[in-house]
């Protein structure tokens, strides 16, 4: 801080003042000599004289301790500052560097002074800073330029440079402040920034940023395609101003939720736009958009049509849906079990209808096996294991006890999917065949019945055709013996 006034700046009057105040102590003990009285006027005014100069010399003394003082000072501020401070003639020779600026030129200061500034600057650019010198030494006003310095062995530097004429405008003193980092980070930002803006625009997504008022902040490329709708159509402008039909959605809800700071969510919906006659169904998924400090600032969403997907899936569904009506009715259950297990994994709705079972049952460990009929039982399972450890397709029929207490006789055809070279799962159809087999069993018994008959007859018959041989020899030999009589 600059002094209003400096000890040794006093006037004459006041060292006057302070002398003749100082000159009866100091003439204390002393006899005037007997003289005339202009005498000692002039004793008066030497003794006065001489104490103003003492005076003065002290304050002089005073002066240079702090001139040296402010002088130390400057030099350590000079020396020490942390940019580089360049003195340059008209030519742009350097007459003094700071510290500072003799490490960023890679040199000793004795050795700076009486060389060229540009010899330190890179090749390409000695004209601008040429243009640069130029300007600073016929203008009044500070010049400012970036250069490229390039030292023998080491990485170039980027430096700011600034320079003004000296009041005396003999010298051009210039302030060198090196920006490499800076710079290097503005690239690194800017790169970024570029890779950023590639990746929102060439992602095959669309991509949304809201304000914290929900108006639009960001339309990536997709969603213009995706929408029909422009950018420039859409910015500024809150989403069901454009697009009413999100009323019917949770799509706003959402993002007051992610607004308000909550966890990401999506919602999936079906659009219709009227600006451009564009239908179809949209996945809609946001998460609050904070900034450095985690302060929610807006919301981020991203956007993917899943048009064909819901036709898929609506296809599928009427696929699957068709499927279980043809299963379900068809004359047989169809069913899905574990090859390793034996325990099913699906059933069809005939399970029930036929054997009174609901189906959660049938998908209890061990269910078919445990209502096999006990004479069945073992002989059955054991076939199916069999059959299914050899990859075979087998078809058997057995008993099986229905939940009245009915038994009633399966045929079933069984399939063996093979997944890398073991059994996994076993496939099949199970038809009632009760009718079939009781129907078979009568025809057994009637045709034992009538083969049993037929036995008997053939023995009636046997014996009357015995009979009859023997009723006939024995007539021929009455006719026999009536013939020889006669004769």
């Amino acid at each position: 801080m600059k002094p209003d006034k400096l000890p040794w700046t006093a006037d004459a009057a006041e060292l006057r003042q302070r002398a003749e105040a100082l000159l009866p102590a100091r003439s204390a003990g002393r006899t005037a000599p007997e003289t005339p009285e202009n005498l000692q006027r002039l004793l008066h005014e030497l003794q006065v004289h001489q104490i103003e100069l003492e005076i003065q010399n002290e304050e002089l003394q005073l002066a240079q301790s702090h001139v040296e003082t402010v002088l130390e000072r400057f030099a350590d501020f000079y020396d020490f500052a942390p940019v580089g401070f360049i003195t340059l003639s008209r030519d742009g020779t350097i007459s003094r560097a700071n510290l500072a600026g003799a490490r960023l030129l890679e040199a000793e200061r004795s050795r700076l002074v009486g060389k060229r500034f540009a010899t330190y600057v890179a090749d390409g650019q000695r004209q601008t800073f040429s243009a640069f010198l130029q300007k600073a030494w016929s203008s009044d006003a500070r010049q400012t330029c970036e250069l490229t310095l390039s030292v023998d062995g080491q990485s170039p530097r980027i430096v700011e440079i600034s320079a003004t004429l000296s009041p005396d405008q003999q010298e051009c003193r210039a302030v060198v402040v090196d920006i490499t980092e800076r710079k290097r980070s503005a690239e690194q930002l800017q790169e970024m920034n570029w890779f950023n803006e590639q990746i929102i625009e060439c992602a095959q997504e669309g991509i949304v940023v809201y304000g914290r008022d929900l108006r639009y902040l960001r339309w990536n490329s997709y969603m213009e395609k995706f929408t029909g709708m422009r950018a420039a159509d859409v910015l500024g402008r809150h989403p069901l101003d454009v697009f009413p039909f999100l009323k019917e959605s949770s799509v706003i809800e959402n993002l007051e939720h992610s607004l308000a700071g909550g966890m990401p969510r999506s919602v999936e919906f079906r659009f219709t736009i009227e600006q451009t006659g564009q239908t179809g169904w949209a996945l809609d998924r946001n998460s609050p958009l904070r900034n450095a400090r985690g302060e929610v600032i807006g919301v981020i969403g991203t956007v993917s049509d899943i048009t064909e997907r819901k036709q898929a899936e609506l296809a599928l569904a009427a696929s699957e849906a068709r499927f279980r009506d043809i299963v379900n009715s068809t004359d047989g259950i169809v069913w899905e079990a574990d090859a390793q297990t034996f325990d099913f994994t699906f059933i069809s709705d005939q399970a029930e209808r036929l054997l009174g079972y609901p189906t959660d049952d049938w998908l209890q460990p061990g269910f078919w096996k445990m209502h096999l009929h006990p004479q069945d039982r073992d002989w059955a399972a054991e076939y199916c294991s069999s059959c299914t450890q050899r990859l075979m397709p087998h078809n058997f029929e057995y008993r099986f006890i229905a939940s009245d207490g009915r038994t009633v006789w399966l045929h079933d055809i069984v399939t063996v999917v093979v997944e890398n070279g073991a059994p996994r799962w076993l496939r099949g159809i199970m038809m009632d065949i009760t009718r079939r087999r009781q129907t078979e069993d009568k025809l057994t018994a009637l045709t034992e019945s009538l083969e049993a008959r037929v036995i008997e007859r053939t023995r009636e018959l046997r014996r009357v055709s015995l009979e009859l041989s023997m009723l006939e020899e024995r007539e021929r030999r009455a006719l026999a013996e009536d013939l020889h009589d006669k004769l």
